[in-house]
Parts: C-alpha cells; sequence; structure tokens
C-alpha cells in the first residue's frame, strides 16, 4: 500500500520532469511567463491573507477558550473544531450561496447583493476570505494547547506582582 502511495504522488512530478528533459527551453519559457508571475504573486498574496485571517481567528478563540472564565467553552471550541470536518467544496458553495442575491438568509432581511452585481467572494480578498476560516481551527487547536501548557501558578505569580493581562500573555 505504501508503495502503491508513493507511485501516485510521484507520477505527475515525473512526468513534469521527463517533459522539462525533453525540451528545457520550453519549461523555462512557461516559468519566465508573465501569467506564471502573475498566478505566483496571486497565489502568494492569498496564502499570506488567508495565514493572517486563520491566525486572527483562530488565536482569538484560543485566547477565549483556554485563558478564560467563558461559559460553555469547551463547546465553543468544540464547535469550532468541527469545521474541519466540512470539506473545502462545501464551505465554499455554502458562502458563495449565503452571499448570493438569491440568499435564504441575507434576502428576507434586504441585506442580499443586488442581481447583476458579482459575488463578493469572487476574486482574491474572497478566497483568502475562505481560506482563512478554512483553516482557523488548526490555529486554534495549535495555540490553544500551547496556552494550556502555561502553568497557572506562574500566571497567578505574575498577576498579583501587578502585570497585566497581555504583559502576562
Amino acid at each position: 500500500m505504501p508503495l502503491a502511495l508513493v507511485i501516485l504522488a510521484l507520477a505527475p512530478l515525473a512526468g513534469v520532469l521527463a517533459r522539462v528533459a525533453v525540451d528545457p527551453a520550453a519549461a523555462f519559457a512557461v516559468l519566465a511567463a508573465p501569467a506564471t508571475r502573475t498566478a505566483l504573486r496571486h497565489t502568494l498574496a492569498a496564502g499570506a491573507g488567508a495565514t493572517a485571517i486563520a491566525t486572527l481567528l483562530g488565536g482569538v478563540m484560543a485566547l477565549a477558550c483556554a485563558l478564560t472564565d467563558l461559559r460553555l467553552k469547551r463547546a465553543l471550541g468544540a464547535v469550532f473544531v468541527l469545521l474541519l470536518l466540512m470539506p473545502a467544496q462545501v464551505t465554499a458553495l455554502a458562502w458563495t450561496d449565503l452571499l448570493s442575491p438569491s440568499s435564504p438568509l441575507l434576502a428576507p432581511l434586504g441585506l442580499a447583493p443586488r442581481a447583476g452585481h458579482p459575488n463578493p467572494l469572487f476574486g482574491g480578498a474572497g478566497i483568502a476570505l475562505l481560506l482563512g476560516i478554512e483553516q482557523a481551527p488548526l490555529v486554534f487547536l495549535l495555540f490553544a494547547a500551547g496556552l494550556r501548557a502555561i502553568p497557572a501558578a506562574q500566571v497567578m505569580a505574575a498577576r498579583s506582582l501587578g502585570a497585566r493581562p497581555v504583559r502576562v500573555l
């Protein structure tokens, strides 16, 4: 079984390397094309935006669930992590439908975009937003584990010596 996975993972790479070996000039021409640079720039921008959004959302949730005395904070954390169980395509379709002119939630409230206007998720910012929301539970899990590892005695000692919450953090 593992050998089959290795073969399936390496087969596309082997195909690309074979094409480069046959005609290296054509391969480098594709890499030097303006469209390739534009695609790389857009990919890096979406990735950076998604990372920032995921870090913000996951970090805030981790702080809320690990360091506060919120009621039902374990349930809140569990529901937040449940987002990982939903496939990315389903998440994207759900958000696209939510922000469409025929939105079943926004249309009755008069908040849906007018017909003919583009969906706000169709663009770099929308892609970054959806990727950030999709990956925020991973950040939450990592941050929450790190925050729970901080000894409570040290936190209490710092607070008793007058340290503000931000300094203790």
